[in-house]
């Protein structure tokens, strides 16, 4: 009688569980930390709603969505961590099928954190998390903002 075959290989599917033990380890060490969101309550500093557009230079320009007003453009091949992070949020609009109508949140935390987040889809990104100088590139955005 030959010998049975496991249904999954026993090595491969023991790094896959360690893994996904380490990847859940992390998230809860960053949430009982406060390092993965933030905490309900904290002050802001300033927050402005804008919008994002692509010419067909390929510069990106970022207007207020209240009164339309230019803000900045952001040159081509220019700014590469703020082409990322606006394409990956233009991206997840485009999987839940929902135009660029709706504007952005950027907000500056008081306790110098910033955020970029669509409230179309629910995506925030914590900018802090990527470094001070990536975060930095966002204040500019902020345009005049609104101080609280």
């Amino acid at each position: 009688m030959p010998a049975k075959t496991p249904l999954f290989p026993p090595i491969p599917l023991a790094s896959v569980g360690i893994v996904l033990a380490a990847t859940i380890g992390f998230a809860l060490f960053g949430r009982l930390n406060g390092l993965a969101a933030s905490p309900p309550g904290e002050p802001i500093e300033r927050t402005a709603l804008i919008r994002f557009a692509d010419r067909p230079d390929g510069a990106i320009t970022v207007s207020g969505a209240s009164d339309g007003r230019l803000i900045v453009v952001i040159a081509p091949r220019s700014d590469d961590f703020l082409r990322a992070t606006i394409h990956s949020l233009a991206y997840g609009r485009e999987l839940s099928h929902l135009g660029p109508d709706l504007p952005f949140r950027l907000t500056m935390w008081r306790s110098g954190r910033f955020t970029l987040e669509d409230p179309a889809t629910g995506w925030h990104i914590d900018l802090e998390a990527f470094g001070a100088t990536n975060a930095a590139a966002f204040v500019p955005l902020l345009g005049e903002g609104r101080t609280s």
